[in-house]
Parts: structure tokens; sequence; C-alpha cells
């Protein structure tokens, strides 16, 4: 996602979870505010963002790398999947959990939890993940990450309700402590790879080099998923030193080197006037870009990184 689009995307969380007041937009019980409106009162708010148009804002939807925002069927309004600190019917129905799910918090908050419970606070739900790997990132947020195995059927079976998200996050109103497993990690293999949220190395990408970067969009457009690498470590370099200059081309990848000496000003060498002026950026996250392992090794190697081993975490 691009860094201008992480920045609106911030601002329209503000708004759209927490407080509507800050554009002045009317929102509905169930959180929907009216497309036109949010783009109208976004404009007349004179953002530092800048403008927005709906093709702006679709790119925000489409492109959020938690699925932060959805349409509703018709186009006409969004609102936030979820997260809302402010009183609202999402109008999801009660589903069956997994026998297991996670939650993700820093290691400062653990003892409170032993006490309390995993409580809400100033969220509308408790939000807990499917996978570990998921945890460990939301953890990640807040310091030193633990996390929490929760005995999420055992609860549906005592009565308490589970709900899921449009983005994937399951939801309920709070976990009691007689339904938390703190020390469960003896019984499984844990990660313990640094988290890397895939936004984050993107920006670092860009602004170590200076060229268009998108880990996500390299093959074709990853799937949802975590990947692994280590540093130092050997890579296989792209043995490409160029690809065809077409958007989507099926030949993907080139050579480090390639990378670096190719000016990313220059133009495709292509008669279509939209795929020179536009495909350009488009062209270097998708087919003209070096292997993973090469970059890592040349950040470890300029002192960016530290040794060791590493995870990016695509959950969009």
């Amino acid at each position: 996602m691009k860094k201008e689009l992480i920045k609106l995307s911030k601002f329209l969380s503000l708004v759209l979870r927490h407080d509507p007041t800050v554009l002045g937009v009317k929102m509905d019980s169930e959180g929907w505010v009216e497309v036109n409106e949010l783009i109208k009162k976004y404009n007349d708010y004179g953002s530092k963002y800048g403008s927005i148009t709906k093709t702006i804002l679709d790119e925000v939807v489409a492109t959020n790398d938690k699925k932060r925002f959805a349409y509703s069927s018709d186009g006409l309004r969004i609102r936030a999947s979820q997260g809302h600190s402010i009183s609202i019917d999402l109008n999801l129905k009660p589903q069956d959990p997994p026998l297991y799910l996670y939650h993700g918090t820093a290691s400062k908050f653990i003892d409170s939890i032993l006490k309390n419970g995993i409580k809400s606070m100033n969220r509308q739900h408790v939000h807990l993940s499917a996978t570990v790997e998921t945890a460990i990132k939301v953890g990640s947020r807040h310091g030193n990450p633990r996390v929490i195995m929760v005995k999420a059927l055992d609860m549906s079976n005592d009565g308490f309700d589970f709900f899921y998200s449009d983005n994937g996050v399951w939801l309920t109103n709070e976990v009691p402590v007689k339904y938390i497993e703190i020390d469960w990690r003896k019984n499984m293999k844990i990660r313990t790879e640094k988290v890397i949220d895939v936004s984050e190395w993107d920006n670092l990408v860009e602004k170590t080099y200076s060229r268009p970067y998108s880990f996500q969009q390299q093959d074709g457009c990853k799937e949802r998923g975590t990947f692994y690498f280590k540093v130092p470590d050997e890579g296989e370099d792209f043995e490409n030193d160029t690809v065809p200059e077409e958007v989507n081309h099926p030949k993907m990848g080139v050579s480090f080197k390639a990378w670096m000496e190719r000016d990313p000003k220059k133009k495709l060498d292509t008669e279509d006037e939209w795929g020179r002026e536009h495909g350009l950026s488009m062209w270097w996250e998708r087919n003209f870009y070096p292997d993973i392992q090469m970059i890592a090794n040349d950040l470890h190697a300029k002192g960016l990184i530290k040794a060791g081993k590493y995870c990016i975490d695509i959950d969009w």
C-alpha cells in the first residue's frame, strides 16, 4: 500500500471507527456512512493528506493490508469492518469458532489479563486471531509480544457468542480467565522470527533504494501467508538482466545488479501511452524486482537490519 494511502487509511479509521464528528458525517446504527458525503466532507475538511475521489477511496478499500473498510452491497455506503470504540451494530451473526483462537498482546499486560481476563477496553469487542502468526504480529504493535491461547469452542459451548468480521477477525465480548491458557508454548513449535509488516518492509526498501517496490505484488500477486528469510544467507539471484516491458508479463524477476542499474524514471518501451505513463511503477512492482534475499543481504551490509531470522506477514 502506498505511503500516502496508509496515512489516509489511518485518518479514515479515526472517522469510521471512533469519531465521525471529526468530519461531521452522519453514521447510522450499523456504522455505515454515505460514500458521497464522506468524500465531500473530507475534501471540505482540507486534510493535509490532500483531496480524495471515489477512485482513491476504492484503492484504499481494495489495498488496505488489513481490509479495515468495506462497502455496502450497492457500493453507496462504507464502514469500518471492526475495531469500533463507538457503539454500533455490525449486524454480524453468531458463528461457531474453532477449538482455539489466539490473542496477541504485550508482556506488560499479562499479569492483568491473568487476573481479570481479556476485556474489550475501549473497543466494542475483544479481537482474536485464527493463527499464532497473526497474533504475534498484533502483539508486536504494543511491545514485547506474547500470545494467549483462548479455549474458544469451550466458551461457545458455555453460551458465549463469537462473530467473524468482514476482514477475518474473530470477535467476542470478553474472555474470562477460565478460558485462557498462557503456558501452552511447551506443546507447540512457536515461531521465533522477527515479524515485519509487509508495508513496513516495502517502505524500507523504497526509502533505501529510491525505486518502486511491493513485495505483495510479486509473483503475480502473493496470496495471504507468512514468508521467511534469514540474514545474512545465501540467495539465489534471478538470472534475468531484464524482462519484457509489459505489466503482468509472465516473465518476472531480475538480478539485484540489474534492478539497481536501471533508472526508475526511465519510461517503458511500449507504444501504449498509458503503459509508459501509468504502468511504470506497476511494472517495477510486478515484473522488475530482485529476490528478497538479495535485498535483505544488502540491507544487512548497509547496517539497516540486524542478523537473524525474519518473516513478512501478508494478511490482506
